[in-house]
């Protein structure tokens, strides 16, 4: 069963230690996500290892979970949107560190070795996010059955406007 997280670690000492960290943590904490989703209920689902690599840097490998609900983007309902992402992260104290890192993990800068897991399982959801959310295919999405507007359709019959420019054309030589 997970429990809740603790608010600040420090990634350091925890790396020194190679501890493990599970717990939940409620998504309506996440304050830079709740404009993205129509409800903020629901739990992230977080798991965090601690560990340094040959390099002595301090790594955060874990595994985030959850569904959040956001608005589909062609029928403007509310839609399950399933988060299961894995993050590889290299605490380090200053941007001079954070150059030397390698390829397979992001640099996190973190300012008086205080880490605020909120705020890193939020990041990392925002960029779980989609660009325009959307039902999959499959699902059955109010916008799937929309038309393309097709102006034979409409009973009304459509009124030509004047052009401005009608002028010009009886001036333009043949």
């Amino acid at each position: 069963m997970f429990e809740r997280l603790p608010e600040r670690v420090n990634p350091f000492r925890l790396a020194d230690a190679g501890r493990r960290l599970e717990g939940c943590i409620e998504v309506s904490r996440l304050k830079r996500l709740r404009p993205s989703l129509v409800s903020d209920e629901g739990e992230v689902l977080v798991r965090l290892e601690f560990a340094r690599n040959t390099q002595g840097l301090a790594t955060i490998r874990g595994h985030i979970e959850t569904t959040l609900q956001l608005e589909c983007q062609r029928c403007m309902q509310s839609m399950a949107y399933p988060v299961s992402d894995d993050l590889a992260v290299v605490a380090v104290e200053s941007d001079a560190e954070a150059e030397m890192v390698q390829e397979k993990y992001d640099p996190l800068v973190v300012d008086d070795e205080s880490l605020m897991i909120v705020d890193l399982v939020e990041d990392e959801l925002m960029l779980a996010l989609p660009l325009a959310p959307a039902h999959p295919e499959s699902k059955d999405c109010v916008g799937r059955n929309l038309k393309e507007f097709d102006p034979e359709d409409v009973d009304e019959p459509v009124e030509e406007k004047d052009n401005p420019f009608a002028v010009l054309k009886k001036l333009k030589p043949n």
